[in-house]
């Protein structure tokens, strides 16, 4: 720990005339490794609060160097006011951190301004340009770079975002014991509020995944979250299952989302609705599990309205009952294969008209 004398020389250090001098005495103090971090949280906290945009920058690539201070919570309310600071460098930074870092994520003044951070904000040509830049950067490293390697399983992924970034969200989750959680979202809406909603409903998950075993608690608790969101209110579809990778066995929950569909061998068609209400809607709502088994052939197909609301130059949806049969046909082949097949059906189908929503397709295919 320092000493008086040093403590009261780091202290006029940090409150020097010179942005520069503040800024390089924070650099040197924050890399010192013997010590506490109580000292450092409080240096962090008030280079947050700094008049010079470079001394706020430098504090928030501190915090990405020392990431045990984003569990105090000063200073995960300074993070989240710079997520509306004037300076747009700063506020990309703090984008940066918050989204590389669950726990900011699923804290609630992050959650308040996540959805609406872009919004009610002049901002126009090079400066848009950066962000929407960076919320899709953001939004690449949310998403798996692709699918899990599994044993007795085939998977596939397709995505595609209807403008620079989207709304829609899936993800896997390596669990114990032999489990693979796999979720499949779509945010309200489009564009950077959607991307960023979504990027904390990611956070939100994560975090209660890693804490409790009951899915039912999980869906609720980030519902609850959801609900509490901010002003703008925040409306999410979410399906969440837990696959047992050996038996076959999928327990899931779906709140509000297009339901899955089991397909089995002999093509029997199977909706996994069981669950409960959309995510934002009511604080209370409690949410039921479903269960089912799948087979060696079985397939599982979740998906975003993206692909059953595509629209041809007619505005005739692509439809529930097309996707059906699509999957019905292709069913012997590999997983990829039905995800090319499907996603080629829907823009033949399509045509030349113009797509207005993202699209999500994951097929799991049981050996």
């Amino acid at each position: 720990t320092l000493g008086d004398t040093a403590a009261r020389s780091l202290e006029r250090l940090l409150e020097d005339p010179d942005s520069f001098v503040r800024l390089r005495t924070l650099v040197g103090f924050s890399r010192a490794r013997s010590l506490f971090q109580p000292e450092k949280t409080e240096s962090f906290l008030s280079a947050l609060r700094d008049s010079s945009s470079a001394v706020r920058r430098e504090g928030l690539a501190c915090l990405s160097r020392n990431r045990q201070a984003l569990d105090d919570p000063g200073i995960v309310a300074g993070v989240a006011d710079l997520l509306e600071d004037p300076d747009e460098n700063v506020r990309l930074d703090a984008i940066r951190l918050t989204t590389s870092s669950n726990e900011l994520l699923a804290s609630e003044p992050v959650r308040r301004r996540l959805p609406d951070l872009f919004m009610d904000r002049l901002t126009s040509g090079q400066g848009i340009l950066e962000e929407l830049n960076t919320a899709r950067d953001i939004q690449r490293e949310l998403l798996p770079d692709q699918p899990p390697v599994l044993d007795n399983q085939e998977v596939a992924v397709y995505y595609s975002p209807a403008r620079e970034v989207g709304g829609d969200y899936y993800d896997f989750f390596d669990l114990p014991e032999g489990n693979l959680g796999v979720a499949v979202g779509d945010v309200l809406g489009k564009g950077i509020p959607a991307a960023l909603t979504m990027a904390g409903l990611q956070g939100t998950l994560m975090a209660h995944i890693r804490t409790l075993f009951d899915i039912k608690e999980i869906v609720s608790l980030v519902n609850q979250t959801v609900c509490s969101g901010g002003a703008i209110p925040n409306l999410v579809s979410l399906f969440y299952g837990v696959l047992q990778l050996e038996s076959g066995r999928l327990t899931y929950v779906n709140a509000g989302h297009n339901p899955p569909l089991l397909v089995s061998r002999s093509g029997e068609v199977r909706k996994l609705e069981t669950g409960g209400l959309i995510l934002g809607v009511r604080r209370e709502e409690q949410y039921e599990a479903g269960l089912v088994e799948m087979s060696a052939g079985d397939i599982l197909v979740l998906y975003t309205d993206g692909i059953t609301e595509a629209m041809d130059d007619d505005e005739e949806e692509y439809g529930m009952d097309r996707l059906v049969g699509a999957i019905r046909s292709y069913r012997d082949l590999t997983a990829r294969q039905i995800a090319a097949r499907v996603v080629r059906e829907v823009e033949r189908f399509r045509g030349g008209s113009v797509r207005t929503d993202d699209q999500t397709l994951v097929v799991l295919r049981q050996l």
